[in-house]
């Protein structure tokens, strides 16, 4: 069971990022969507898509963006905001 269904976003998507994958999935909520969508907007992510199935729960699938020297875009972003929960 998730405790920090945020924190567990973020670390599917930092460890995503560290093996180079394109994309990555999460449970659906709400809540993460707007986090999603606003990491795409800031440029963080390159794609964020609802993906509803026959079997619960929804999924969203959040597509990642790597520099062509394949370094993730994104361990920038989660380290500000890590940087910033332990002030």
């Amino acid at each position: 069971m998730v405790n920090d269904p945020i924190a567990d976003m973020m670390t599917r998507i930092r460890n995503a990022t560290r093996v180079t994958l394109p994309a990555v999935e999460v449970p659906h909520s709400k809540m993460k969507e707007s986090i999603a969508k606003i990491l795409k907007t800031e440029g963080y992510v390159s794609d964020v898509a609802v993906e509803v199935s026959k079997r619960p729960p929804p999924r969203m699938k959040i597509g990642l963006i790597l520099y062509l020297w394949q370094i993730p875009t994104i361990r920038s972003c989660v380290s500000q905001i890590a940087a910033g929960c332990t002030g």
